[in-house]
């Protein structure tokens, strides 16, 4: 794992040994998400990233000591695409199979239906908002790596296309979104008309502003400095 201090502008590399009941030479680190209120680093370890059949394993990673913990959760997802955390509850999404519930006080994981269907929506670049809502870009049927906004209320189980007829191209498979609270916007990377750029939605206004970077190679999103 590779730290970065933004204070020193240094990074360092640390060696994570996985705990010996899941580690296996082909086991993959999937997805990191930072949880403020234990103060713990969440993964999705995956035994073997290519195996879409393998099971996902949830554990923990102390920042101070790097200890990793298995938490006793695990779960069968083709892959893990992106993550949130929102109350006592992580989730796992994915481009190509269900969102996972995954609650840490007891120990579960389940697949997350959009308006009580069983549907799957596929989607990536997750991001929630301090009300409970989730913005995400979700995988369209028909359509070679076509994305479109989507907006999920997490209290209510509801789901609703925010602009429907906007449709980008997927800018890679993985990767999480960024609420911008000062400018009340998710932020996001994708691809417009096949040209890299950063996404802005504006949530009061349900507009977007699209932004060209002009190139990029598996960028991610991490927060605003």
């Amino acid at each position: 794992m590779y730290i970065f201090d933004k204070s020193t502008n240094l990074t360092t590399a640390k060696t994570l040994i996985y705990p010996s009941a899941i580690a296996i030479p082909a086991s993959v680190l999937r997805s990191l998400q930072w949880n403020d209120s234990n103060n713990l680093l969440y993964g999705i370890l995956k035994f073997n990233k290519d195996d879409v059949n393998a099971i996902s394993y949830v554990v923990t990673i102390n920042p101070t000591t790097f200890e990793v913990i298995y938490t006793g959760i695990s779960f069968n997802q083709k892959n893990s695409s992106s993550t949130f955390i929102n109350g006592n509850k992580f989730y796992s999404s994915s481009y190509s199979d269900h969102t996972f519930e995954i609650n840490l006080e007891n120990k579960t994981a389940k697949p997350l239906f959009f308006n009580n269907t069983n549907s799957i929506t596929p989607f990536t670049r997750a991001a929630v908002t301090t009300n409970n809502i989730l913005y995400g870009t979700k995988t369209l049927a028909g359509t070679v790596n076509g994305v479109s906004l989507f907006k999920f209320d997490l209290l209510n189980n509801t789901y609703t296309d925010t602009l429907p007829n906007e449709v980008y191209e997927a800018a890679g498979g993985s990767g999480n979104g960024f609420i911008d609270s000062s400018k009340n916007q998710y932020v996001v990377l994708t691809n417009s008309n096949l040209k890299p750029g950063i996404l802005k939605y504006n949530i009061a206004s349900n507009s977007t502003e699209f932004i060209n970077i002009h190139t990029y190679i598996d960028m991610i999103i991490i927060g605003k400095l």
